[in-house]
């Protein structure tokens, strides 16, 4: 008898309870109502498109997010250029990208055109992490789940009913926390995240299951700083990014029925190091990191400064870094965003240091085609030592675009990156180095070194302007009317053959140009060249091939040094 009165108490109990947790549960939902059974139910299956964002039509015609290249250029960016201790470097000023440093990426469509502006769409990275909070259309919660994009994401709905559903996404990795409270369905905004939400309704289908395709916008503004060491023919692996000041205002709470951001205070800047500083989006060579600072408010900042430190790059193909130890900051002027949800870009382009004598300030070393084909990544390049080679890729022809190609079809220096930061030397400015202190080196390659010419030393291997003996390579020639391409090499080991860049002069044996001889060979008076250095002229042979319908100036191949680009102002920073 105690026993079963135990037992009847003990469902009592329990009743009670079941009983006040569906009272409970009621009385969390805004209107009430009753959850669909088993059988009522189906599954609506999520789909992030992507994040729409306005594209210029500048770079839209530039760009090929059609699938079709454009010829229209992109205007001119404001750019300044810098001789820092250790490299020089050339700024780009923030300018309105709209999020297009994205929207540039492979992947990125347009969208549509709405009130003549160009929409983009551009898919999310793989991984990035988002969450989902489903209401019934009588305002009941239903349902809150974070899916990862690249994962299918399914969530138990009613057939036939409508819902209201909120995403929202801090576009990364990390974890994204659920609401505080259903019933006020707001997000903090970040300084280092990138907020973005979406809203709408949706239908569920009576029969199978029902896609639910999500678009989502920007909420914050964002300033990017993109640091490039394309220029150094390195890899960046190692920065310290530290800004001056507290610019940017965060800690507003984003509406997600609205999207509107209210409330904010000064958020503390951030110091970024390279573990922390992604590629930019739609790169993965290391050479173009990119700096993110988010804000809700639209002010201009005129004096935002940016401040490099502890910079350490490893030259493409290496493994062994440079290490700089001075610092250099960076002034940039942040116009004011025209509305929520706008990105400005600025770009921090480091050049590797040149030598100076004379009348130019030298590269360290030749230029070369990467791999002998301009469509590789940043194929225009210095080798990261001076040394003794014979590379094919660095025997050029006059004014010519790719080692194997066509005499007189543009200055290749021009190319080198960033664009028109150097060209090749002028005549003048060979024979101001003639004079010069140098030495003939009997070491391997006969190199000429010239002294007296200055520039920083550690951590580059030398801060002595060197010509190697490398030589040149045959002219283009005609054998049996039949074009002959081939390369023989002559004068490797004795003379050192580098262009010069005029204009095409005439010359008594036809048309002619200039190049910088120097030689090391010890050939007495049977060699009136032994142990100097001159500017002398190359004869220009024109090859015409009617049946093939090609016209080639030729005057063999030779090593191509360039120049900074005095077009270009510089300003000198201590």
């Amino acid at each position: 008898m105690k026993k079963q009165l135990q037992k009847n108490l003990a469902k009592f109990a329990f009743i009670t309870v079941l009983g006040g947790s569906i009272l409970l549960l009621a009385g969390c939902s805004k209107g009430g109502g009753e959850e669909p059974q088993d059988g009522d139910m189906t599954e609506i299956t999520v789909n992030l498109a992507g994040i729409e964002g306005e594209i210029s039509e500048e770079l839209l015609l530039s760009s090929s997010v059609n699938g079709k290249a454009k010829s229209k250029q992109v205007p001119q960016e404001d750019i300044s250029a810098y001789t820092l201790p250790d490299f020089d470097a050339q700024v780009a000023q923030p300018a309105d990208d709209d999020y297009a440093v994205n929207a540039l990426q492979k992947g990125a469509t347009v969208r549509h055109t709405s009130g003549g502006k160009r929409m983009v769409a551009v898919p999310l990275a793989s991984r990035v992490r988002y969450r989902i909070v489903l209401y019934r259309a009588n305002g009941m919660f239903h349902a809150s789940q974070q899916g990862i994009v690249g994962t299918q994401l399914r969530i138990n709905v009613a057939r036939g009913e409508t819902y209201r559903w909120y995403a929202y996404s801090y576009n990364d990795t990390l974890a994204v926390a659920d609401l505080a409270d259903y019933n006020n369905p707001v997000v903090p905004t970040s300084s280092t995240r990138d907020l973005i939400t979406a809203t709408g309704t949706q239908n569920i289908s009576a029969s199978g299951n029902t896609p639910l395709n999500i678009v989502m916008l920007h909420r914050t503004n964002r300033v990017a700083v993109e640091i490039n060491t394309m220029g150094m023919f390195s890899t960046l692996t190692g920065v310290t990014v530290t800004l001056g000041g507290d610019y940017f205002t965060t800690g507003g709470n984003c509406n997600l029925l609205t999207g509107a951001v209210t409330g904010g205070t000064t958020a503390t800047s951030p110091v970024y190091t390279v573990a922390n500083l992604p590629n930019l989006p739609g790169t993965n060579a290391g050479d173009q990191k990119v700096a993110y600072y988010y804000t809700v408010s639209n002010n201009q900042i005129p004096t935002m400064r940016v401040t490099l430190s502890s910079l350490s790059v490893t030259p493409y193909g290496t493994s062994t870094a440079r290490n700089f130890t001075s610092s250099a900051a960076f002034q940039f002027n942040v116009t004011a965003f025209t509305s929520a949800g706008r990105s400005k870009k600025a770009r921090i382009d480091l050049i590797e240091s040149p030598l100076t004598l004379g009348t130019a300030r030298w590269a360290r070393s030749n230029l070369f085609l990467n791999g002998n084909s301009t469509t590789g990544h940043n194929p225009y390049r210095f080798y990261s030592t001076n040394a003794y080679q014979i590379d094919r890729e660095s025997y050029w022809p006059w004014r010519g675009l790719t080692p194997g190609g066509q005499a007189g079809t543009g200055d290749p220096c021009l190319r080198v990156y960033p664009l028109g930061a150097w060209r090749t030397p002028l005549p003048t400015e060979y024979q101001s180095i003639l004079s010069t202190a140098h030495t003939f080196s009997t070491a391997a390659g006969r190199p000429i070194i010239y002294t007296a010419s200055t520039g920083t030393v550690s951590p580059y291997p030398s801060n002595q302007l060197v010509f190697y003996a490398n030589g040149f390579g045959n002219t283009i020639a005609l054998i049996n009317d039949v074009l002959n391409i081939g390369l023989d090499y002559n004068q490797q080991g004795t003379r050192a053959h580098l262009w010069a860049d005029d204009q095409i002069l005439n010359v008594v044996a036809g048309i002619g140009t200039f190049y910088y001889l120097g030689t090391n060979n010890p050939g007495g008076f049977l060699d009136p060249a032994a142990q100097n250095t001159q500017v002398v002229t190359a004869l220009l042979n024109n090859i015409n091939v009617p049946l093939l319908g090609i016209n080639i100036l030729s005057a063999g191949y030779r090593n191509v040094r360039c120049v900074r680009n005095p077009a270009v102002p510089t300003t000198t920073v201590p």
